[in-house]
């Protein structure tokens, strides 16, 4: 994950659900993924493992810590406990007697682009997102051109200029 909750809320105040914000995070982390084609692999913290019975076993844990994101082959995990050289995650794993074990690394401007963009979503919930302008008396609604709104992540294009530097190349 970009962020914990509780790092999040560090940033933040707001009363939503710790369970939707860590909706939220998770469906900013796959969005910002996918819109810069970028995994973010810190290929240093690699280790090769085996998943058996469902627990991941590493042959180098001291890459790793709990809260990490790791890349389990392409399932993207976070690490829940640590014991020996077992790793456990917060996700399922299919048993595989070869597994390339990746830590994830966000740099630091994608996690304040994150928490910035969770903000703005928080303060300008869905069913108002891309108004520009109400008023109230002969009702009028002005909407944001659509060069101005990102709609696949659900934000102004402005909050998303710290991912220009990650985009990758698409192949």
């Amino acid at each position: 994950m970009i962020i914990s909750v509780e790092k999040l809320k560090e940033f933040i105040t707001t009363d939503v659900s710790n369970m939707l914000l860590e909706a939220r995070l998770e469906a900013l982390e796959a969005s910002i993924r996918h819109k810069t084609h970028n995994n973010f692999q810190d290929r240093r913290y690699r280790s090769l493992g085996m998943v058996k019975d469902g627990v991941l076993g590493v042959a180098d844990t001291f890459y790793f810590k709990v809260g990490d994101t790791i890349m389990v082959d392409d399932d993207l995990c976070v690490i829940t406990d640590i014991e020996g050289r077992t790793v456990s995650v917060d996700i399922p794993l299919l048993d595989s007697e070869k597994v390339l074990v990746t830590k994830v690394v966000y740099p630091k401007d994608i996690i304040i682009g994150a928490v910035d963009v969770i903000s703005w979503m928080i303060e300008n919930p869905s069913d108002k997102a891309g108004i520009a302008s109400e008023t109230l008396s002969r009702h009028s609604v002005s909407y944001q051109g659509s060069s101005e709104f990102d709609s696949d992540i659900g934000c102004p294009v402005r909050l998303l200029s710290f991912l220009n530097q990650y985009v990758k190349a698409r192949f």
